[in-house]
């Protein structure tokens, strides 16, 4: 894992800003505020019933970006105007609920760690909140950044998402980029914010979710 954020840095620097006195308003090659035509058809937008007035572009519709090997799997949001607002990559771990050792916690704090040497910043700096999507069954262990960028508010987000699916937990480290307008139009009103969490409160809302599927 250390070897590929080394990798991740090296790409991030080298493609968005590293000589700019400012934090990025891109990564991946994909700029915040761009129109959607630079980065996939216009009509391959998808409206999602809980995200709403928002068009979400998926990984096998995405040109012209820059891939990293950290991650699986990127998409994109825009607003009805088709505007960049979110950029996300993520990776995916499936682990039985018996053995659960939150790998995803694990890769998450070594790349926080990266940006705080990045951002020049301490970890304490970094915003840990916790959150539960009521809608779709899963929490959230969120560590996010804020910063200006040519008095545009934004921030870098990481975090795990844990997703309970029968005898296994289906973990997703996050990566995003999003405007302050998408921060509280479709994050804010979303998810509730809950106490922090442990592996085994993890454990214990994946069989909860088991049981009420009963």
């Amino acid at each position: 894992m250390k070897k590929l954020l080394t990798i991740f840095f090296i790409f991030f620097i080298n493609n968005s800003y590293a000589k700019s006195e400012t934090y990025p308003n891109d990564i991946f090659g994909i700029e915040l505020f761009k129109h959607i035509s630079n980065y996939a058809d216009i009509n391959k937008g998808k409206l999602l019933e809980d995200i709403p007035n928002t068009y979400t572009y998926s990984d096998e519709d995405l040109v012209n970006i820059k891939r990293n090997p950290l991650f699986d799997y990127y998409y994109i949001r825009t607003n009805t105007d088709f505007i960049v607002h979110n950029i996300t990559s993520n990776k995916s771990y499936v682990e039985r609920i018996e053995n659960f050792q939150n790998n995803c916690s694990i890769d998450k704090f070594n790349l926080i760690e990266e940006f705080s040497i990045y951002f020049s910043t301490k970890i304490s700096d970094f915003n840990f909140e916790y959150y539960e999507d009521e809608i779709i069954k899963a929490i959230y262990g969120d560590t996010s950044f804020d910063f200006v960028n040519q008095n545009n508010q934004f921030q870098i987000s990481i975090y795990c998402g844990y997703f309970p699916d029968g005898n296994e937990i289906y973990s997703v480290l996050f990566c995003s980029l999003v405007s302050r307008e998408y921060l509280l139009n479709h994050v804010e009103t979303r998810w509730k914010k809950i106490e922090s969490f442990d592996n085994n409160y993890i454990k214990f809302y994946a069989n909860k979710m088991n049981s009420a599927e009963l």
